[in-house]
C-alpha cells in the first residue's frame, strides 16, 4: 500500500515503511 504526504511518497510493506521524496510540481 502507499499514501502521499507532504513532499514524499510513503510505501508500506509489512511492518516496514519507506519514504521516498517526490516532486509533482505542486510546491
Amino acid at each position: 500500500t502507499y499514501s502521499t504526504a507532504e513532499g514524499y511518497l510513503k510505501i508500506v510493506i509489512g511492518t516496514t515503511d519507506y519514504r521516498i521524496p517526490y516532486y509533482s510540481g505542486t510546491d
